[in-house]
Order: structure tokens, then C-alpha cells, then sequence
């Protein structure tokens, strides 16, 4: 849907608007052993997000040495994410600030490896990289965020 020529197009959605797309429509988007969404917009661009995280397929997903952190994470755990996420001039870029995977403290490199797993495909076989700007998508130019919503314009 696009607007007018030279008229952007808005539209808000709501953190709940969200977590209710994830619930009913968007699950079989999500990658095997990644369940649960709960997605908050929070003020100044932050965002907050909990995850259910099936890690044995993560540790699974290639051979490991005995100094790898990840070759002892095992089990199905809840990781949250909190950071800054700007989106202007069609690129979004997301800070992170925090993260744990089941209540602990979890080092940025780890959470990358995670993403990095779940994120990779063959047109994208680097998958998500944290310190990368990445296109917005469906022509969206910027999203503004107050504390429970976000305004898309296109």
C-alpha cells in the first residue's frame, strides 16, 4: 500500500498489536526452537524483547572446542534483550544494551552466535550482524518510537 506521490505514508502499531501478530499469525515465521515472543517498545527507541530459545539445536550446529561457552549451554531458556534501535534513511541499526539467557548475564559475542544461527539463509549466509546497519523492509523509510507504540512511514 502506498500513499499519494511525495506523501509519506504513517502507520502506528502498538506493542500489542505485535505480540498479538507473533501470537496468532506470525509463530511460523519464527525459527524452529524460537517460541514465545514478547516484544515491548519502550521510550527513546529502545525495545525489550524475551524469547524462548531451544539451545541444543544452537550448540548442535557445529563442532565446538572445550573453551567455547556455548558447548555447555544446553536445555530450552528465555533470553531478553534490551537496546536502541534507530531506523531513518531506510536503514535500521540496533544497540544492544542488555541481554541474559536464563536470568544470567550473557556476553554479546555469545548472543551474536545465537543470532548468527538462527539468522543465516542462503541469500544471507552471514545472517544478522549487530554491528551492521540492515534495509528496512517494504520501502519503510523511518520508525519513530514512543513507550508502547511505533510509527512506520513509508
Amino acid at each position: 500500500m502506498t500513499g499519494p506521490p511525495g506523501k509519506a505514508l504513517r502507520t502506528t502499531v502498538t506493542d500489542r498489536e505485535v505480540n498479538a501478530y507473533f501470537k496468532f499469525q506470525g509463530a511460523e515465521q519464527l525459527p524452529v526452537g524460537v517460541v514465545n515472543p514478547n516484544i515491548g517498545i519502550l521510550d527513546a527507541g529502545r525495545v525489550s524483547g524475551v524469547v524462548t530459545v531451544d539451545l541444543d539445536a544452537v550448540r548442535k550446529s557445529k563442532e565446538r572446542a572445550w573453551s567455547d561457552p556455548l558447548a555447555y549451554i544446553t536445555g530450552v531458556l528465555d533470553l531478553r534483550v534490551t537496546g536502541r534501535l534507530s531506523a531513518v534513511n531506510g536503514k535500521g541499526v540496533f544497540q544492544l544494551e542488555t541481554v541474559t539467557l536464563g536470568g544470567v548475564p550473557l556476553a554479546k559475542a555469545i548472543l551474536q552466535e545465537v543470532v548468527y544461527f538462527y539468522t543465516r539463509t542462503p541469500e544471507s549466509p552471514a545472517g544478522f550482524n549487530f554491528d551492521q546497519p540492515f534495509d528496512l523492509p517494504q520501502r519503510v523509510r523511518q520508525v519513530d518510537f514512543q513507550r508502547g507504540s511505533a510509527v512506520i512511514v513509508q
